[in-house]
């Protein structure tokens, strides 16, 4: 299964979100330090998320 990006947050039920859906990145390089769920310093994403991103170049 392939790992996919959000490229906007997603709301369940919002009403002012389009009805065409949400855009998703499949592969390409990432700023990983700017993904909501990285932490640390320098900023990182956990292990197990990092692992799936196997499509994704994470800088």
């Amino acid at each position: 299964m392939n790992t996919l990006l959000l490229m906007s947050d997603a709301r369940e039920d919002a009403t002012s979100d389009s009805i065409s859906g949400y855009g998703l990145v499949v592969a390409g390089n990432v700023h990983e330090a700017l993904l909501p769920d990285s932490s640390g310093s320098p900023a990182a994403l956990p292990a197990p998320v990092r692992a799936k991103a196997a499509r994704l170049y994470l800088q």
